[in-house]
């Protein structure tokens, strides 16, 4: 909704209450056996209405017509902010169901072209994270699967949805997603005197499941920082852990049909958020931070580019400024 759609955030908020009624209001239950011929139960969303409504929103709010949402791919008009989606698959797993890696893709709403680094660049490990430091993935043409497929792809979360089946080529080894970003942005960047000027990472309040150091948003998060040295950083993360009053579990949904409750427990959750020293304090420095960089993007010369045109996604970037799905620009 915000990368392809290019919808303002108090319309992506509406549109996820419509949402999660549709994907969560009326969980099925699976039933597995267990040891010694004990059954454990899950709650599981159905597939079917989790598509039908993320292709509603895209006819909707994309203006498509009839059936023809597939018609809308994720690859963006040249000349619109870039989104970058990870796909990928458990590989292998650990003790008590726990993924231990995930082959990766990219799914990229540009191209991208960018030479891939020196030898000696791709076997560079940071002594932080024990990542490779800049290994691009799939690097090319940005994605021609549909908008909808791809958004599907994004909530194949386990235990919540089936996983959508898509082919990839060039699958690699997944870490976490803003250690990928910055990847994918130090390959962009490297022959550039273009910077990160303002970099935000929002967490989702909850503990990896991985077990893995490099998959740890809170270990990255001290990788980026470290990476990040010359912009303004910023993360956002709540507290987490499975005794937290403040979780809200990606299938909860309460009432059915409403979901007031869950609504406002999330709501309840952000203000107390809000309330810790110095959140909002740095939440509005951030978002001073952003505002800025659009005004600058709004005022440069039109020798550069046609603002209205940019702003549509219908004229070439001949501008210094990149702006990124992860709101860094430079």
């Amino acid at each position: 909704m915000l990368a392809r759609l290019r919808m303002p955030v108090d319309d992506c908020i509406e549109e996820y209450k419509t949402l999660g009624d549709r994907m969560f209001g009326n969980p099925r239950r699976s039933y597995q056996g267990g040891w010694q011929g004990l059954v454990s139960k899950k709650n599981k969303s159905a597939t079917i209405p989790l598509e039908e409504a993320i292709q509603d929103v895209i006819r909707r709010c994309g203006k498509i017509s009839g059936d023809q949402e597939g018609a809308m791919t994720f690859k963006s008009p040249t000349g619109l902010c870039r989104a970058i989606v990870l796909a990928g698959r458990e590989v292998a797993s650990g003790g008590e169901g726990q993924a231990v890696m995930e082959t990766l893709f990219l799914l990229r709403s540009y191209n991208n072209f960018a030479p891939p680094p020196s030898e000696a660049r791709l076997n560079a490990i940071s002594p932080l994270t024990g990542a490779s430091i800049a290994a691009p993935r799939n690097l090319g043409q940005g994605t021609s699967f549909a908008a909808w497929e791809v958004g599907r792809a994004a909530t194949a979360a386990r235990f919540v949805f089936e996983p959508l089946e898509i082919e990839l080529r060039d699958a690699t080894i997944a870490t976490n997603p803003a250690e990928e970003v910055k990847k994918e942005l130090r390959n962009i960047l490297r022959e550039s005197d273009k910077k990160i000027r303002t970099w935000v990472s929002i967490g989702t309040t909850r503990p990896s499941e991985t077990h893995i150091q490099s998959s740890d948003p809170e270990f990255v998060h001290r990788s980026l920082e470290e990476w990040a040295s010359d912009a303004r950083y910023f993360r956002f993360n709540g507290p987490n852990g499975p005794r937290d009053q403040n979780v809200v579990e990606m299938s909860e949904w309460w009432p059915p049909g409403s979901g007031t409750q869950t609504m406002e427990k999330m709501d309840t959750a952000f203000a107390n958020y809000m309330l810790q020293p110095g959140n909002h304090t740095k939440l509005r420095e951030c978002a001073q931070l952003l505002v800025e960089c659009r005004r600058r993007r709004t005022t440069e010369s039109r020798s550069h580019w046609d603002w209205d045109e940019m702003r549509h996604g219908t004229a070439e970037i001949r501008s210094s400024s990149i702006c990124a799905r992860i709101m860094g620009c430079g």
